[in-house]
């Protein structure tokens, strides 16, 4: 994208505004005692996102956009949004004022853009990934496809509004990490923790058994209906400093109501573009927007689809002949086993009694069988000698050889001079 083309900071934040603020604002306030505490939480939650989409992602697609401070953040969706003075108190205090005590001084939209602003620091959106090495697990989310792998189901209007969601529960934290004083730079200079793993943590059965119960919880489906398909460990967009362990599950059972079958290809292009395009005069959000929520998970869903269509047309993973097997299939089925010298006298004995090759096109596969199958068992035999001389050399009963450069014509048996030890003589 060109410099031109960059949508700067205010207008960034105007279009995520109206796209996801705007449509819970109310006009006929006065002061923020006469709303609801659930108008609050829904508010808040719309403007961590805000907050999230600016200082994060629409950075991270626009390297040369500066990381904007909390307290001017909170000056901007204010000064663009006069509606919203009703959810913030400090921010209306004049500017020489501090935060002291942050419980009792911040409202719940101005706790919520704070939490996203500590998101963001440790984000860090000039890095391209994330370093999430020892963070607990804040939540579980899960993918949930149909049978043929063409479809999943995503619900609208959950958390945030306005924009598509995976199926999520969260993590209780606590058992998962310990807090310690610490200074660390913050937005607004007041005390912070810094998370330490502790002793309790959630294993990988635990967090999937989270997985099921949300999807059962959610959308209607038992576990025995369900299949995993992959489970990756991404960053939270819920807590700073907490990872997401992200599930990709197959269901056989029909789906509750309120979820909507989504094409995975048409999900994996809306992944694609910036978040905010020119419209006439204007900026205005674009369908990126609409799944903000999942872009944590994108490239591992686009990833994952992938690698699923090559499986699938049968680049990989291709089914083997029977063809191939046969004349060597017990030798090489048997390979795996710790028993190999007997797999060597049984193989020794059955070419010396049956020396006629009964298909001759099947004599290449038998060649390239030998060699594999001698080669192997040289080296175990080797590996139980303390006097080797080199790979296919014992020294207490006598040289072992094996002529590996046989010729795979057809009609010719492959060149092998095998003198067995003393103790394979009958």
């Amino acid at each position: 994208m060109d410099v031109s083309e960059v949508c700067p900071t205010v207008d960034a934040i105007r279009a995520f505004l109206e796209y996801l603020v705007d449509p819970l604002l109310q006009e006929d306030h006065s002061t923020n005692d006469d709303l609801p505490l659930s108008q609050h939480e829904k508010v808040a939650n719309q403007v961590h996102s805000v907050a999230l989409l600016n200082n994060y992602y629409h950075r991270k697609l626009n390297q040369e956009l500066a990381f904007l401070p909390y307290r001017e953040f909170c000056k901007i969706i204010v000064d663009l949004r006069p509606a919203m003075s009703a959810y913030m108190k400090f921010t209306l205090l004049p500017e020489y004022a501090e935060l002291v005590d942050a419980e009792q001084q911040l409202s719940l939209a101005e706790k919520a853009i704070m939490s996203a602003y500590d998101i963001c620091l440790y984000l860090d959106a000039s890095k391209n990934d994330p370093n999430i090495e020892g963070w607990p697990i804040s939540k579980v989310a899960v993918l949930l496809v149909d049978n043929e792998k063409e479809n999943c189901f995503l619900h609208f209007n959950s958390i945030p509004h306005g924009v598509w969601s995976l199926i999520e529960k969260d993590v209780d934290t606590l058992d998962q990490i310990s807090e310690v004083t610490s200074e660390i730079k913050s937005p607004c200079k007041r005390r912070r923790v810094i998370m330490k793993r502790s002793k309790v943590i959630l294993n990988e059965d635990q967090l999937l058994q989270v997985g099921y119960s949300a999807v059962k919880e959610i959308a209607g489906v038992n576990s025995i209906d369900m299949m995993l398909l992959g489970s990756y460990t991404v960053h939270s967009q819920s807590k700073e400093r907490t990872a997401s362990r992200f599930y990709i599950m197959k269901g056989s059972q029909s789906i509750d109501e309120g979820f909507t079958q989504v094409p995975i290809k048409d999900l994996i292009e809306s992944f694609r573009g910036p978040l905010v395009k020119r419209s006439s005069c204007s900026w205005k959000a674009t369908a990126v927007v609409n799944y903000f929520h999942m872009l944590p998970y994108s490239e591992i869903i686009s990833e994952w689809i992938s690698r699923m269509q090559i499986t699938e047309d049968g680049i990989k993973n291709q089914p083997i002949s029977e063809n191939e097997y046969e004349g060597c299939a017990s030798d090489v089925k048997d390979q795996g086993q710790q028993d190999r010298p007997k797999v060597l006298k049984i193989y020794v004995r059955r070419n010396k009694k049956d020396r006629k090759v009964v298909n001759p096109s099947m004599q290449h596969h038998s060649n390239e069988c030998t060699r594999t199958i001698e080669a192997c068992v040289t080296k175990q035999i080797g590996s139980h000698d303390t006097n080797q001389e080199g790979p296919n050399t014992r020294n207490k009963n006598g040289p072992i050889k094996v002529d590996t450069n046989s010729s795979d014509t057809p009609n010719q048996r492959p060149k092998r001079l095998i003198k067995r030890p003393s103790r394979f003589n009958t």
